[in-house]
């Protein structure tokens, strides 16, 4: 039975030289691949942060476009209407709260709620109830 060539003398060397040879184009090869992965990986972290950045502008858009188009139903309500964010910084405001405050809505976008509009006592109410609202998930966390 016989199991493979036999390689002796002149060819066992040639052979060791062949394989010394594949054995530098192979470690050229992945040094070449290393080093111009550097440069791409920047680029695809460049271009996660850019469509991170993107999708996050996206949704602010969204969200604008769902309160301007929600606003002419709340600007026409009777009863005073604002909304805002989870931290109480005013994002939206009716003609009729505007009235009822005496503030503009120049005044009112972008500040704090419990700044223009409450004492120091009710501002830790509120926020107490703000964090129910914000760990139960459900809107009727204001009124237990």
């Amino acid at each position: 039975m016989r199991c493979g060539p036999v390689f002796a003398g002149a060819g066992l060397g040639q052979l060791g030289s062949a394989f010394d040879h594949m054995l530098e184009v192979i470690e050229s090869r992945d040094q070449e691949l290393r080093d111009s992965a550097g440069p791409s990986e920047a680029r695809v972290g460049e271009r996660t942060m850019a469509l991170e950045q993107e999708i996050a502008e996206r949704q602010r858009a969204a969200l604008h476009l769902q309160e301007s188009e929600d606003f002419p139903r709340v600007d026409e309500a009777a009863p005073g209407i604002i909304s805002g964010t989870t931290d109480g910084i005013i994002r939206l405001s009716n003609s009729a709260f505007r009235k009822m405050f005496g503030y503009t809505e120049e005044e009112l976008i972008g500040n704090s709620v419990s700044e223009l509009l409450l004492t120091p006592a009710h501002a830790r109410e509120l926020g107490c109830h703000v964090a129910k609202l914000l760990e139960t998930k459900r809107g009727r966390a204001l009124h237990p």
